[in-house]
């Protein structure tokens, strides 16, 4: 199965990929390009960023785990964070739409939360 994974070079997203490999999955990983990795470069406010990296993925499932999620950041701007993580987890809800639309297949798709959403 091939598994795009967003927030690839976070915390939990280098733990998930390893563990998808390690049971033979295929993943893309697609992150924050300062973080460093092997990723694909990620940015959740740019909609045809987001185009192009599910159709590079051509996943069969989208793990969503990127977001803004330091919290003295997010108090800062929390109107750049509600872009980043509501806005953002939207755009890329459409670009797989988008994909799936013009052929391809329809991937689950898990979106990650925290306490902090409440």
């Amino acid at each position: 199965m091939r598994v795009l994974v967003t927030g690839a070079n976070g915390f939990v997203g280098r733990h998930l990929c390893t563990a998808l490999e390690a049971r033979g999955h295929m993943v893309v990983a697609a992150g924050h390009a300062q973080h460093g990795g092997d990723v694909l470069p990620l940015d959740l406010q740019d909609a045809l960023n987001l185009r192009g990296i599910v159709d590079v993925a051509r996943p069969d499932a989208v793990a969503h785990l990127a977001a803004q999620a330091f919290v003295p950041a997010a108090l800062a701007d929390p109107w750049l964070t509600h872009d980043v993580n509501a806005g953002g987890t939207l755009r890329l809800l459409e670009a797989i739409r988008a994909w799936r639309s013009a052929g391809g297949s329809n991937p689950r798709i898990l979106v990650a939360g925290s306490g902090d959403v409440y």
